[in-house]
This record gives structure tokens, sequence and C-alpha cells, in this order.
């Protein structure tokens, strides 16, 4: 099997670091459960920790260390709405009150609460080879974020999106984006109205369906581990969930090239392509795999429409480029 020459795949996470929270008069260990919109986390365990085999106490240990967060974040949001403890407080009340309240500043405060009451910090390359719930230091990214605040808000009963752009993700409301990564206040959300300007050829996806990012965040782990079979498998369950996922398609390319499967390799960057013909990454690594197949011609063709030699694309390299395929 070829090896990937220090390639990582795309990713709209890395890993998530969850550390034991001191809060101040937080006794609730339960989060309670509010809206009909829920984010599969159970499911999303599920997968983590099939694969990567977490011991019965560590997976308990990582779901104690959640649901820490998402019962502090909740609690922070009902206090700040005028009530107590969310587990105490009337769920109606609660869906109530956040929807008389600006979507904006709900997105503000919760942001704050995050960064500055549970001492949260971001990495956005940040990446182990871990559950995304693995504590370490409280580092989070795009991905980890969105999934904890994602499963706040719908549990308090505030309808959210998740809005996926090429390596990127964050959440929506109804007139809102909402940046779960922004340390600038400024930042942090902005109208939907600028959706399109800010990230041209995003998709949205309902967060009951956030399974598919955790099936391409493992695909990647699983790849830098090299258990490549279980890496294609995982990212087909994404594509399989979300077929319009570019990162889970150019992965799949990745993948299938390196385990010297070129044709199929062609067929999935065939289809980032048709997705999202911006990503000028593809083109470079369409060319890569087109020159394996000694199909010269067509790999420098794909090569002038890249523009640029990418970062995915050097590192996808072979070890034995032909001799005519030089720039």
């Amino acid at each position: 099997m070829a090896e990937f020459k220090g390639a990582e795949l795309r990713t709209s996470s890395a890993s998530v670091a969850l550390k034991t929270l001191e809060r101040r008069g937080q006794t609730e260990s339960k989060a309670p459960s509010i809206a009909l919109q829920r984010v599969p986390i159970r499911a999303i365990f599920k997968v983590e920790f099939e694969a990567f085999q977490y011991s019965p106490r560590a997976q308990k240990q990582i779901r104690s260390e959640y649901n820490r967060y998402v019962v502090g974040l909740m609690n922070s949001v009902s206090v700040w709405l005028g009530f107590g403890e969310a587990s105490k407080t009337d769920p109606k009340k609660l869906a109530d009150a956040i929807k008389s309240r600006d979507e904006r500043e709900l997105f503000m405060f919760l942001s704050e609460a995050f960064q500055k009451d549970f001492g949260v910090t971001y990495k956005s390359g940040k990446m182990l080879s871990t559950s995304i719930f693995e504590m370490h230091g409280g580092v989070f990214n795009c991905y980890s974020s969105s999934v904890l605040l994602a499963d706040v808000l719908t549990r308090l009963g505030k309808p959210v999106k998740v809005i996926l752009p090429t390596r990127h993700m964050f959440l929506a409301g109804e007139e809102y984006a909402f940046e779960t990564t922004s340390t600038e206040p400024e930042r942090v959300t902005f109208s939907l109205s600028q959706l399109d300007s800010r990230y041209p050829r995003s998709h949205g996806l309902d967060v009951e369906n956030m399974l598919s990012l955790t099936c391409n965040w493992v695909g990647a782990v699983l790849k830098d581990m090299g258990r490549y079979e279980e890496a294609l498998s995982s990212i087909d369950k994404t594509i399989m969930l979300d077929p319009k996922d570019v990162d889970a398609w150019f992965n799949k390319g990745s993948l299938l090239y390196g385990m010297g499967r070129h044709e199929e390799a062609l067929s999935a960057f065939d289809k980032v392509i048709e997705l999202n013909p911006q990503d000028a990454d593809v083109y470079h690594c369409k060319a890569i795999v087109l020159s394996a197949l000694l199909r010269h011609g067509e790999a420098k063709f794909y090569r002038s429409l890249s523009g640029k030699r990418s970062t995915h694309s050097r590192q996808m390299r072979e070890e034995q480029t032909a001799p005519n395929d030089t720039e």
C-alpha cells in the first residue's frame, strides 16, 4: 500500500479537549431535555468509542465531563434569561424566553460564557488520535465547539442548523450565523444575508444529521493511525449521510490514491469538482492521480487549472512520480 507522505485529510474538526469544571454552585449532573430537535450525541459517542476502543471506564468519564459542559452552559443561559438552574425551570418557559430574546444577543452571550466562564481555548489545527470529547486542556475547534453548542441550544429549545463551508463549520439560527470559535465579540455573529458573500458554496445541515461530520473526522484520525480500510468505511458513511460533503469526497479521493486505487480516486475527485469547482486543491490532486496512471497530457491540463501547487497536493505526492511529470 502506498503511504501518504505526511498527508492530512480535510476535517471540519480536530480533537475536543474537555476538562473537569470547577463551577461554583453547580450541583446538577444531568442535562435536561427540552427540544424536539436534537444533536445525536449518543450516536456520535458510539462511533468514536468503537473506533478508538475506549474502555468502559474511559467512556463513562468522557460522557461525564461532556455533560458538565452542557449542564453548566445551560444553567448560564437560564440565569441570563432570569431563571434559576435549567433543570429546575419549566422547559416551555425557557424555550419561550429564548424565542423572545434577540438571537444575536443570545449567541454573543453563549460565546462569552463558553470562553470566560469555562476557560476554553481554540486551535483550528488541533488533531489528536483520540476522541473529540477527550479531556486535554479545554481546547476546542470549529467542529467540537459547534457540536457542543448546538447540543446546548437545542436542549434549551433554540433551533439551529450547521453551516459547512470547505474546511470550516459553524451554526446558524433564523437570522444570524454563530461563529462558534470566534474570540472577537464583533465577529461572533453576522447576518445570514451575508452568508453567500462570506462563504460561497457552503451548505447547511440539520443538527440531527451531525453524525456525518463525526464519521468524516473519525475517518481522518483512523487514516493517521494507518487503519486505511476502516478510515474509508467511515468516510463512506459520511457520504451516505451527507452526499454534499465536499471534504468527505476529497478525503475519499486522497485515501483511495494512497491505497493504489487510482481510478476510484479520480471518480471521487470528479465529485469534488462537481460540488465545488472553485476548489484549487482538487485540480492538482487529480493531476497527480492522472500522472500515476501515465495520462500526462490530462495531468498537465488539470495542473494548469489549479493555478498553484496546493498544500494538500504537495502532501499527496507519490514516491514514484513519472520522469516527464515535471513543472
